[in-house]
């Protein structure tokens, strides 16, 4: 099993999905886990969850579109734990319409939490993350979460595919930024298929109400569009992340790590 004890963790957007279950693998790791999300009942039962099960968790409430709320998480997770080694920028949102049906607004709102989160995660979390992994054996690791969106295009999704090769390309600039041995922060994406989580049951109830489809034919046509044929589990991700975050992957930079069932191949 893959370690991180006594690594400190934030993952954002942890209240449920692939962040509750990256959470969940960091705590089992042995990592001091903080979760974040602006859903506080979900979060706060999420993070009470894995401490009934012995695991070191804290939920704090947080929107990551806002700087000054990045600082406040950033100092209160340094004054609970002492410190910062990994971020997971997890948090996202899917907006799916036509771009002549898209309203600058809706266009905003997508790049904000998909990517100004991200700019402002790293940014901040960062100058904490590299006051231990400066100069140090054990780099700092900071992981993105794409999407097979930020690598190829799909039809009434423009918001979300601009912000997540976004995402893309500027982990891998701030991979070499952050590689100098006096930050010594290592930065990979994760670029997920589609996953069984609230997100693709939206997608799914959307296409239902345009196409007046039934579920399992939306379902089904969903998972033939996988050559796995069948959709990702938030675990299988989360399992990824872990590899990211530990010692295993020190080497590794810049790297997006694709988990699609195959998506992406043809």
């Amino acid at each position: 099993m893959l370690e991180l004890k006594d690594r400190i963790a934030l993952v954002t957007g942890a209240a449920g999905g692939i962040g509750f279950e990256i959470a969940k693998a960091f705590a089992e790791a042995g990592a001091k886990v903080v979760l974040s999300d602006l859903l506080v009942k979900e979060g706060t039962e999420a993070s009470e969850r894995l401490n009934a099960e012995n695991l070191e968790t804290h939920f704090i409430k947080h929107d990551v579109t806002n700087e000054n709320e990045w600082v406040d998480v950033i100092s209160e997770i340094s004054d609970l734990f002492g410190g910062l080694d990994i971020l997971v920028n997890n948090a996202g949102i899917i907006i799916q319409k036509p771009l002549n049906e898209t309203s600058l607004e809706e266009w905003r709102r997508v790049m904000a939490v998909n990517l100004d989160s991200v700019f402002l995660g790293t940014k901040i979390a960062s100058q904490e993350i590299m006051k231990r992994s400066a100069n140090s054996p054990i780099s700092g690791s900071i992981i993105n979460m794409s999407s097979v969106a930020g690598i190829v295009g799909i039809a009434n999704n423009s918001s979300y595919n601009a912000s997540k090769g976004a995402v893309r390309l500027l982990t891998k600039s701030n991979a070499m930024e952050f590689s100098d041995p006096s930050i010594n922060i290592r930065v990979n994406s994760i670029h997920p298929g589609g996953i069984n989580t609230n997100m693709i049951k939206n997608i799914i109830n959307t296409s239902i109400k345009e196409t007046g489809a039934t579920e399992d034919e939306v379902r089904s046509q969903l998972e033939q569009g996988h050559p796995m044929q069948r959709l990702g589990i938030p675990e299988e991700v989360a399992k990824v992340a872990l590899f990211l975050a530990s010692t295993d992957s020190s080497y590794m930079t810049g790297s997006e790590v694709v988990v699609d069932g195959g998506y992406t191949a043809s």
